[in-house]
């Protein structure tokens, strides 16, 4: 069964680019786990069957999987089977996370950023991407990093946001390699370094960074860091102004992608 099981969390996360499921956190005594899998059974249904998912769910968080208090926060907070209920997709993350999720705790660290479910407290927003990030949550790192480059919810200091940026960039995350090429041609955080700070752009634009892609671009026109290739770089700066977001946008730097995450136009996914 587990084999089986494990094709399926693949097709489900095709189907679900942004990981909204805790998938391989299958967590608890066994009859949890056994819940869990029909939860996600019933998730690849065609259509999905959120109702039926949400009784398993709830019969394996009663057995103490903190993945299905999870998994029933993000039913609530998209209205999947249910009315949508922020409030208490709040509060079953909250438990998720004291329970040891570590999704959970990035997510507290959204809701309160946003004031969804609960009042805007960037402090807190803080503290929990915090448990987060030294978990090993790679994109909570950048958002920690975020959030001490801008001094939201946390005192202004770029030489800690640069090493949130360099530990996601380092675990794989192209967020984070983006942040981490910005600061260091700009010497943010760290001394200037034009020549690696292009090849973390040149890296996390071809992972499809629409930011990174304009900054690659630049260093290429203007021969910043990388060799002057003026064909190459017309075609990052094209895909750049094409991608979400304006050419401005994305030349603009990490700085940008902070307000965007404290407004609520991203969450950095």
């Amino acid at each position: 069964m587990k084999m089986n099981l494990v094709k399926k969390i693949k097709a489900l996360k095709k189907l679900n680019p942004d990981e909204v499921w805790d998938l391989e956190n299958f967590d608890g005594p066994p009859s949890a786990v056994e819940s869990l899998a029909r939860g996600y059974d019933l998730l690849l249904a065609d259509p999905p069957d959120y109702e039926a998912a949400a009784q398993c769910f709830a019969k394996a968080a009663k057995s103490g999987s903190a993945s299905a208090l999870r998994n029933l926060a993000q039913l609530a907070a998209g209205g999947l089977g249910e009315p949508q209920d922020k409030a208490k997709a709040f509060s079953l993350t909250l438990k998720a996370a004291k329970s040891g999720s570590i999704e959970a705790a990035r997510d507290l660290g959204a809701y309160f950023a946003l004031g969804l479910g609960t009042g805007k407290d960037l402090g807190k927003a803080a503290v929990w991407l915090t448990k987060a990030a030294e978990a090993g949550h790679l994109k909570a790192m950048v958002e920690l990093g975020i959030m001490h480059s801008l001094g939201e919810g946390v005192p202004k200091d770029e030489g800690k946001a640069f090493m949130w940026y360099e530990r996601a960039a380092q675990g794989g995350e192209s967020v984070g390699e983006m942040a981490l090429g910005l600061c260091l041609t700009l010497g943010q955080g760290a001394p200037k370094d034009e020549a690696r700070g292009a090849r973390l752009l040149a890296s996390a634009a071809s992972r499809g960074q629409a930011r990174a892609m304009a900054g690659a671009g630049l260093a290429l026109a203007f021969g910043k860091g990388l060799p002057e290739d003026r064909d190459l770089a017309a075609y990052f700066l094209e895909k750049a102004a094409g991608a979400k977001g304006s050419l401005a946008e994305a030349a603009a730097g990490a700085n940008s992608a902070i307000e965007d995450f404290a407004s609520g136009k991203t969450t950095l996914n």
